[in-house]
């Protein structure tokens, strides 16, 4: 959503929880490996949120720990509903109470259900070569106009086919380790075509784009 005048951003962000209605996300999660941990077909995920130093947000593990109770959580919580459950993977519906960084991520990776293409969450499958999570449906009155808007954008269809197939072995994405080295190698190669005297007439961003 992008605001024409600042006038209009600043009602957008300071009522932005009044005037959105509706927000509805679809995502691909990898099941949980023990089936006595599956989710039932629709609940509430109301864990508390803290964040690490990269500013990721996640579910802080509750064992007592000292150190653990002394980390600042803030509160969140998730609506779902299973789509579509398959033998490796579930597609869900969520809706957000609360609109905190990487809530839906951290939230179903703390069930077990990793997104898809998640690196963060150490997911074991990227057969999209993107994260799944997809923002389906915006619903907000106009701060203007004040009619009710309503947009819908389907999650890909290939999705839906995923989940229905599963995917018992999954291609290993690069942050599980294979595939990292190689591409480490291959941009240590290109930089070794690039002579002293180039690097002298080049600049920052020139030489960037040839070590792609």
């Amino acid at each position: 959503m992008f605001a024409l005048t600042e006038n209009v951003q600043k009602q957008l962000m300071d009522d932005w929880h009044k005037i959105v209605s509706e927000r509805l996300y679809r995502a691909v999660a990898e099941n949980p490996r023990n089936p006595k941990k599956l989710l039932p077909l629709s609940g509430l995920i109301d864990d508390e949120l803290a964040f690490n130093a990269y500013n990721i947000g996640f579910v802080p593990q509750k064992n007592g720990n000292q150190e653990q109770k002394e980390i600042k959580t803030v509160p969140a919580r998730t609506n779902f509903t299973t789509i579509l459950r398959g033998k490796t993977h579930t597609l869900f519906e969520l809706s957000l109470d609360t609109g905190k960084k990487n809530q839906i991520r951290a939230h179903l990776a703390s069930k077990g259900y990793p997104l898809a293409g998640d690196k963060n969450f150490k997911a074991k499958s990227d057969n999209f070569g993107r994260l799944c999570l997809h923002a389906r449906t915006l619903e907000f009155v106009h701060p203007v106009t004040k009619k009710t808007m309503r947009f819908e954008v389907p999650e890909p269809e290939e999705w839906k086919a995923y989940v229905e197939k599963g995917d018992l072995h999954p291609a290993k994405p690069s942050w599980l380790g294979e595939g990292m080295a190689s591409q480490k190698e291959s941009f240590i190669q290109v930089r070794q075509h690039i002579s002293a005297k180039e690097k002298a007439h080049s600049n920052f961003i020139e030489l960037g784009k040839r070590c792609r």
